[in-house]
């Protein structure tokens, strides 16, 4: 049962807050990812899109635990289909000239989120530095 408890994990995004510092609303704070990371700001902002609306959580949750195609722990062996690919990116074209660019950016944006050597975590470390008077 364990077992198949951490393999239902394994398939699906997961957000932690472990801890959080209230401070008064003018206090000077800046955030930072304590490595270097490949996720660019564009890949940030479909991260932060995806997590933050209900039809892409939805939508990335029923693509990743497709019976016959289920998503696996090496990213480089998971099927991204060209219309799952066009819904979240919001691309609203409809030839199939970039479905193989828009593939490749989905699962490019995937194997960054997925725990690798630039990317310690599938919930990755943030830091804050809050300047106290």
């Amino acid at each position: 049962m364990l077992q198949k408890k951490a393999l239902y994990r394994s398939f699906r995004l997961q957000h932690f807050q472990l801890c959080t510092i209230l401070v008064p609303k003018d206090t000077i704070h800046e955030q930072f990812i304590p490595y270097e990371s490949d996720i660019t700001n564009e890949d940030y902002n479909y991260i932060m899109l995806w997590r933050n609306k209900e039809v892409f959580r939805k939508t990335i949750k029923s693509n990743c635990n497709y019976e016959k195609k289920m998503w696996g722990l090496d990213f480089n062996y998971n099927i991204i289909h060209p219309i799952f690919a066009k819904f979240i990116l919001e691309t609203t074209t409809h030839s199939n000239e970039c479905a193989d660019e828009e593939i490749e950016r989905v699962s490019s944006i995937f194997r960054k989120m997925y725990p690798n050597k630039s990317n310690p975590s599938d919930h990755p470390m943030i830091g804050a530095k809050v300047l106290l008077s």
